[in-house]
């Protein structure tokens, strides 16, 4: 989980310089100054990431186990998203957030709060790059997918 909230503060700085004026993201900060609903986030996304491997009929194992780490084909890959965005909206949705055009964390408000088809591809593109993450943080713990037999 901590991992996740790494990478992402990686990739909003990299977005702010990228894009002049653009301030951080909210939580854009320390993991010890996240408020635990968003450390708890990072952790379910983490949790999750074995339940999308099954519905590609991969598993997790070690990196030892398996002479070259598999990749995932585009369609796998756009299914975990869409599961990741799907797994995100509920757990927003069961912590009282609501759809609404402009994004009020205060009044938990976001736009993406819609079925993934309805996100723009930038959007989506957050939640492929999520699942590629993983992949990435599995790795840097000499651990990778392969197809389960």
């Amino acid at each position: 989980a901590r991992q996740f909230h790494k990478g992402y503060c990686a990739k909003d700085r990299v977005e702010c310089e990228q894009q002049p004026g653009r301030q951080p993201a909210p939580f854009n900060r320390p993991w010890t100054e996240l408020p635990e609903t968003a450390r708890n986030a990072n952790r379910m996304t983490a949790d999750h990431f074995e339940v999308k491997m099954r519905a590609v009929d991969y598993c997790i194992i070690p990196k030892q186990a398996l002479a070259d780490s598999l990749v995932l084909l585009p369609d796998q890959l756009e299914l975990l998203a869409r599961m990741e965005h799907d797994r995100w909206w509920a757990d927003r949705i069961l912590d009282g957030w609501t759809h609404n055009a402009v994004r009020d964390n205060k009044r938990k408000f976001h736009p993406n709060l819609v079925p993934y088809e309805e996100l723009t591809e930038p959007i989506k593109q957050l939640d492929r790059d999520s699942v590629l993450q993983m992949i990435e943080i599995l790795d840097n713990e000499c651990l990778t997918i392969a197809r389960i037999c």
